[in-house]
């Protein structure tokens, strides 16, 4: 399986978006911060928030799936429960797709790459009394790769593996208990990217790495239930 591209054109094309990412996280938490106005709402401990959105994603690194795959979109499920002024503990669920490169298409056959994962994810508030509550989230989790290929119906599974992520955003309250909520999320995906039958195959020249890094932003709803 060649892994050979041009690497340095994807890695400038990566640095564009990233750039754009951050541009964009920086004029939300800009917004966020004029609208962080107080508020006579409060979470109160122990009650959970459901919220559900979409994202956009890229991914880069040195593996299997930073080398040959690149850009797609992805949807979550999340919920989280309030332990205090500050603090939240949260379970994830996450569906993401990165198409092919051209490259990949060619050599390879590739289609997209599909990760879903699940997630714990501990949330620190910056200030919950206000109307735009901005946090920061460190989340971990496990993954599960599949590969698809341009030929109908055959996949390739790489297997599970561990994935560790940091992020920030915002609930942005619209009425009592609901609002919009923005973030955005750097993700590890450790791994080579190989199948055991790649593995064992001596004409496949593995990846020169074993991370890819993932960098989405999303955009959602969220409800709390509060006690």
């Amino acid at each position: 399986m060649p892994y050979a591209k041009d690497g340095e054109e994807k890695r400038v094309m990566t640095v564009q978006r990233v750039g754009g990412l951050a541009m964009a996280a920086m004029l939300c938490l800009a917004t966020t911060e004029a609208r962080a106005v107080p508020s006579s709402r409060t979470e109160r401990n122990g009650s959970i928030a459901i919220a559900g959105g979409a994202g956009y994603g890229i991914i880069t690194g040195d593996s299997r799936f930073g080398s040959e795959f690149d850009q797609g979109l992805g949807i979550d499920i999340l919920l989280r429960y309030v332990l205090g002024p500050h603090w939240s503990m949260g379970l994830g669920f996450q569906s993401q797709v990165y198409d092919a490169t051209p490259e990949a298409q060619t050599a390879n056959g590739e289609e997209k790459l599909q990760i879903t994962d699940i997630r714990f994810d501990t949330y620190y508030y910056r200030d919950r009394s206000k109307d735009a509550s901005q946090y920061l989230v460190l989340g971990l989790g496990m993954y599960r790769p599949e590969i698809h290929y341009q030929e109908e119906g055959t996949v390739s599974f790489p297997g599970e593996n561990l994935e560790l992520s940091f992020g920030m955003g915002a609930e942005i309250f619209i009425g009592e208990t609901w609002g919009l909520e923005l973030a955005g999320r750097a993700i590890g995906y450790f791994g080579n990217g190989l199948t055991q039958e790649e593995e064992a195959d001596p004409d496949i020249a593995p990846p020169t790495g074993s991370v890819a890094l993932g960098l989405r932003g999303q955009a959602g709803v969220f409800f709390y239930i509060l006690r």
